[in-house]
């Protein structure tokens, strides 16, 4: 899968292009496939990543926003907010916006 290969930037970051990050979605919507590819095996993972990942902000999974859920705690602010982060966006909506979003 050329090209689908994200660069570290040597302090936890890391960048990509923007067809990479479209590549990304793609895997992720379609359920860790590319291709005839199994790319992302793990099905546990999977299902943990686009579902909640623990109780204290419910909007994200693991490395993954999740929309339509009944609070979100965004990373720039300890509040709850009890809406979703996208309200006019489908409910079932995900969103790998990274650290800082």
């Amino acid at each position: 899968m050329k090209g689908f290969c994200l660069e570290s930037a040597g302090n936890g970051m890391y960048f990509s292009t923007a067809r990479d990050t479209f590549r990304f979605g793609l895997v992720l919507l379609h359920q860790g496939v590319w291709g005839n590819y199994k790319i992302l095996v793990d099905k546990d993972f999977m299902e943990e990543m686009l579902n909640s990942s623990q109780s204290l902000n419910p909007s994200y999974g693991y490395l993954i926003w999740l929309n339509g859920k009944s609070s979100i705690v965004l990373s720039e602010s300890d509040n709850n907010r009890v809406f979703s982060f996208a309200p006019q966006a489908p409910s079932d909506l995900i969103a790998a916006l990274g650290k800082n979003r």
